[in-house]
């Protein structure tokens, strides 16, 4: 546990439903509090909020300056702000999403260069050893919230002072990764369903909880805070060769500051059921609190694999080898993570900390040899030190470019050189990046780029980092043969808004809100089906919510009305799916629950509004008789008269298209 002195810190309050209330015991009295939705550590967000004119000076300690660990901060404003610090933080937001950053002035001290970072928001921090799940990217939802995205920031001037050869704050965007120094205990989740999670994270009571998915995460839960308080106890871990023993366990705060709140949280979560009826949201013990904040953030979004840690240095444990740090991040995430998780990896960026020597201005450095990027061209819009370029300087969609850096101007002869190269997902540890653009849409990426220089006869590494835009165009069209098309495939169908259950992964709806009035269809997921079909007998039973009207279903698909249904998101279908082997008598069972939105009603009704004008004179055509026909039904039609100003208003008419006559065969209708 590391403890941060700051002097700003950016925390944002709790987000509650002031509709509801939860009763709680506290001092041996039943209290009602607040229906907590998320806090800092389950990503709440922050908005509109100004941090101006403000002056943090501490050159003799490691004071941070503007600083923020936890949640997510919308429209915030940086301005004006000095700095002077020598801890690690001049300016740093995690979980920045918008705003501006301009006008403050960040000074240097005792050598060290101050900058501007900006890194993804976490989920649930880490209490003790569980690991860091981050949140690098979000999905757009739909319905009425608004999307969510790690926007650009507004940077205006941020004066350097005291660096040598330079005048402007470097600004270090590193929200689509973690941070280096965390992959050994960390995970990141793409596409992340915010208000998904946050809806089930605020609804799911622990009682709920505990049998959720056929309690297995209860069970993490319960391993985790049960081994933790053994190790903390006595400092032998339970994975032996993995996790180091922790040395004078009677003064380490772990044992002193950490193992307290877990032995109390272990007596209200797994041997009472005190808060069963309590929200995860609101339940009084935070270390069951953020460990299922980061189970149920691993539902709502896609985990990115993890990346070898084959080439990690650990500056504060260098006798640490890369095997070491394997072990160490399968001992913390194994809570979390399954088995084939954990080992399903992707090549590590940094495969040797050595990967070359000396590189000269032009080159790419590569191992065994040295290549030269031909005509590459610095990309116009370039932050931070490293300057990024490219050929071509524009790429056309299912082309490749090719990124490099001038790494001569960071180094000198002799000095270890290492890459890490990033865009739309795809990394590289080459002096050179290659990025093929096939299924890129048309439109402005980010490439990032981070230089690891080791100078010669040293074991210190000093990182030189930069990002820089690059656009994708459309593809010129080439003229092809014809060929026989294959039939489109069979559409994939959205996902609830939330489910639950065994079956809650496989559960599918036609639309995830639907206007009130309109049905929606629920059905499991077809491969899924196909699968549970084999060798057995499937039956289904659906019901719809209490009051709509709709009666019970036995098909493999469930299509219900909305009419009664008040707008929300907060409807739920629940759904048994039964299956019987062949030659069985028995049946087994799995259920599942969907939560889907009904929005207000669609009109059905309009008004049409015409002006009939003289094409010669354009004066307007008074008291003609007309005739207005709905072309989907002839039997609707309105008939009237012409006013004074040649108007036709016809109002509360079912919505479609209509067909305008007029009585007298010289009037010829044409339209502008």
């Amino acid at each position: 546990m590391i403890l941060h002195e700051v002097g700003i810190q950016l925390i944002p309050p709790k987000m509650t439903d002031k509709t509801r209330n939860v009763k709680m015991l506290k001092d041996g009295f039943e209290q009602e509090q607040d229906w907590i939705l998320c806090d800092q550590m389950s990503a709440a967000i922050l908005e509109n909020v100004t941090v101006e004119a403000c002056t943090v000076k501490a050159p003799g300690g490691p004071l941070q300056g503007i600083f923020s660990s936890d949640g997510l901060f919308s429209n915030l404003e940086v301005l004006n702000n000095t700095i002077q610090t020598t801890g690690e933080h001049a300016i740093t937001i995690n979980g920045f999403l918008s705003g501006e950053i301009s006008g403050n002035t960040l000074q240097a001290v005792a050598g060290k260069t101050p900058a501007i970072r900006l890194y993804p928001t976490r989920i649930g921090g880490n209490q003790a050893e569980e690991g860091v799940a981050w949140i690098l990217s979000f999905a757009n939802e739909g319905g009425s919230n608004p999307v969510l995205q790690y926007s650009n920031p507004v940077l205006g001037n941020n004066p350097l002072v005291g660096v040598a050869g330079k005048t402007q704050a470097e600004l270090i965007d590193a929200r689509s990764d973690m941070p280096e120094n965390y992959r050994w205990n960390s995970f990141g989740l793409e596409n992340f369903r915010y208000y998904a999670f946050r809806d089930e994270f605020s609804n799911l009571t622990f009682g709920q909880y505990r049998t959720l998915d056929g309690g297995k995460y209860y069970t993490q839960l319960k391993a985790w805070l049960e081994d933790r308080i053994a190790e903390y106890t006595n400092g032998i871990r339970k994975m032996q060769g993995y996790l180091l023993d922790i040395a004078n366990i009677q003064t380490d705060e772990r044992h002193t500051q950490v193992l307290p709140t877990l032995q109390k949280a272990l007596t209200n979560a797994v041997n009472s059921s005190t808060y069963d009826h309590v929200s995860i949201s609101n339940f009084p013990e935070t270390p069951v609190k953020v460990f299922v904040a980061k189970q149920l953030a691993l539902k709502h979004g896609n985990l990115r694999k993890l990346v070898a840690l084959n080439g990690m240095v650990r500056t504060d444990l260098p006798s640490l080898t890369a095997q070491d740090m394997e072990k160490r991040r399968q001992a913390t995430l194994k809570y979390l993570l399954d088995a084939t998780q954990l080992t399903d990896t992707v090549a590590n960026p940094l495969p040797d900390p050595t990967l070359q020597q000396g590189a000269t201005s032009g080159t790419t450095g590569t191992t065994g040899g040295t290549t030269t990027t031909p005509t590459a061209t610095v990309l116009p819009k370039n932050y931070g030190t490293l300057k990024i370029l490219a050929q071509p300087l524009t790429v056309q969609q299912g082309d490749s470019i090719t990124f490099s850096a001038d790494a001569s101007l960071h180094s000198a002869s002799g000095d270890k050189l290492a890459w890490y190269w990033s865009a739309n997902g795809k990394t590289a540890s080459t002096a050179t990046f290659t990025l093929d653009t096939t299924g890129l849409a048309v439109g402005e990426y980010s490439v990032k780029a981070t230089l690891y220089v080791t100078p010669a006869g040293t074991t210190q590494r000093t990182a030189i980092a930069g990002s820089a835009m690059f656009n994708v165009t459309a593809k010129a069209a080439a003229p092809t043969p014809p060929t026989v098309q294959e039939p489109p495939p069979a559409p994939v169908l959205p996902k609830p808004l939330t489910a639950s259950g065994a079956l809650g992964m496989y559960l599918r709806v036609s639309e995830t809100s639907v206007p009130q009035g309109k049905t929606i269809t629920f059905s499991i997921d077809p491969t899924y089906l196909a699968q549970q079909q084999q060798g057995a007998k499937l039956t289904y039973y659906w019901t719809a919510p209490l009051n709509s009207g709709n009666p019970a279903g036995q098909a493999a698909t469930y299509t219900i009305k909305t009419d009664t249904l008040a707008p929300g998101n907060s409807h739920t279908v629940k759904v048994t799916l039964y299956r019987q082997a062949d030659g069985s008598t028995t049946k087994t069972s799995q259920g599942g629950v969907a939560t889907f939105g009904v929005t207000a009603a669609l009109p059905t009704t309009g008004t049409i509004n015409v002006v009939v004008m003289d094409i010669d004179t354009q004066q307007p055509i008074a008291g003609e008789q007309y005739r207005l026909t709905l072309n989907a039904d002839p039997t609707k039609s309105y008939s009237g008269t012409t006013g004074a100003d040649g108007s036709i208003s016809v109002k509360d008419i079912p919505l479609g298209d209509y067909s305008l006559r007029f009585e007298n065969p010289k009037l010829k209708i044409i339209t502008k």
